[in-house]
């Protein structure tokens, strides 16, 4: 599953939704999310060359968020499958304890789910980056 991620000599890590070290740019209301999935700022333009020159390892998103479920679609409707991939997948996903519909859901967007366990979630992302890494 790996497989496809080993062909990088680095990793960028973008926290679609801000993080503590720019609270200007956080996502935390309804507002900032419907602004946030206008795909309009740099940023968005950076994540759609991403998706059109690398893969894409997906953590800590679920179906369950509404914005997600969304931005997964667009993603799919716009770009499809990545020409040259090896799997043809458009993403990757850490899913927590993923039912056979959750899979199905993510496959039917070019998205193959990685399963990690709910209890040892943490300990299983650390170790599929560490793995990445390699």
């Amino acid at each position: 599953m790996i497989g496809p991620f080993k062909h990088r000599d680095y990793c960028e890590v973008v926290k679609f939704h801000g993080d503590l070290d720019h609270p200007n740019h956080m996502v935390l209301s309804e507002s900032h999310y419907e602004q946030r999935l206008t795909l309009s700022t740099a940023m968005d333009y950076l994540f759609r060359a991403n998706i059109l020159g690398r893969v894409i390892l997906f953590i800590g998103y679920s179906f369950r968020d509404w914005n997600v479920s969304y931005l997964f679609r667009l993603v799919n409707e716009q770009f499809q499958k990545l020409p040259g991939s090896p799997t043809g997948r458009r993403a990757y996903i850490t899913v927590p304890d993923p039912s056979d519909f959750e899979i199905q859901l993510f496959r039917e967007r070019n998205i193959e789910v990685i399963p990690v366990s709910g209890k040892n979630q943490t300990e299983d992302i650390a170790s599929l980056l560490s793995e990445i890494r390699r």
